[in-house]
């Protein structure tokens, strides 16, 4: 490694003393785990209608992209 691509030296600043957690109260988790049920149940109906409109779209565009590849030298010539 070259000199100029080596990093720079980092400053530590510090005041001396550990690190602590804040404190916290108790939180009530009843609404979050409740939206992060709903949200896997509507991922969950949509999630079964995606894969089959998505094969459909897939294999729709890939016949008529061959198609097209095919009709292309009788289209230009």
């Amino acid at each position: 490694m070259s000199y100029d691509q080596k990093p720079s030296r980092i400053k530590l600043v510090s005041s001396g003393g550990p690190a602590r957690a804040p404190e916290n109260a108790l939180v009530d988790t009843k609404p979050i785990e409740q939206a992060i049920e709903d949200a896997q149940q509507a991922g969950a109906a949509t999630a079964k209608r995606f894969p089959l409109v998505s094969v459909i779209v897939f294999l729709s565009g890939s016949a008529i992209g061959g198609a097209g590849l095919v009709a292309w030298p009788h289209l230009v010539g």
